[in-house]
C-alpha cells in the first residue's frame, strides 16, 4: 500500500494498493498520476469542488483519479475488466467511499 498525495485546491491523500505484474490495469501508471495532479489544480474552478459533477473513467485500473473526484464530491463510476475490479474495489473500500 502507498499514499498518493495530491495537490492543489483541494489536497487530499489516498491510500492505493498495486499488485504488480498481475495484470496490465493493476499497477498505477505514470498517466493516472499527471491526470490526477491535473484535477488537483483545476477541479475545484468547475464548481463547489466537484459536488453534483459526475464522472465516467473509462479503464480505471488502481483508481486513483476517479477516487480523487469521488473524495471531493463528485458523482463516479469506475469500469474495467473484472480482473482489474478486485483491487479497485480494494482502493475504493480503502478510502471509505461507499460502492
Amino acid at each position: 500500500q502507498a499514499v498518493f498525495e495530491v495537490l492543489g485546491d483541494a489536497p487530499s491523500n489516498i491510500v492505493l494498493k498495486e499488485k504488480h505484474g498481475e495484470c496490465l490495469g493493476a499497477s498505477l501508471w505514470a498517466s493516472s498520476r499527471l491526470l490526477t495532479h491535473f484535477l488537483g489544480a483545476y477541479l475545484p474552478a468547475l464548481g463547489a469542488h466537484g459536488k453534483g459533477l459526475r464522472v465516467l473513467e473509462l479503464g480505471c485500473g488502481v483508481g486513483l483519479p476517479g477516487i480523487y473526484c469521488a473524495l471531493q464530491g463528485c458523482s463516479v463510476t469506475l469500469t474495467d475488466k473484472d480482473e482489474v475490479l478486485e483491487i479497485t474495489r480494494e482502493n475504493v473500500a480503502a478510502n471509505c467511499i461507499a460502492q
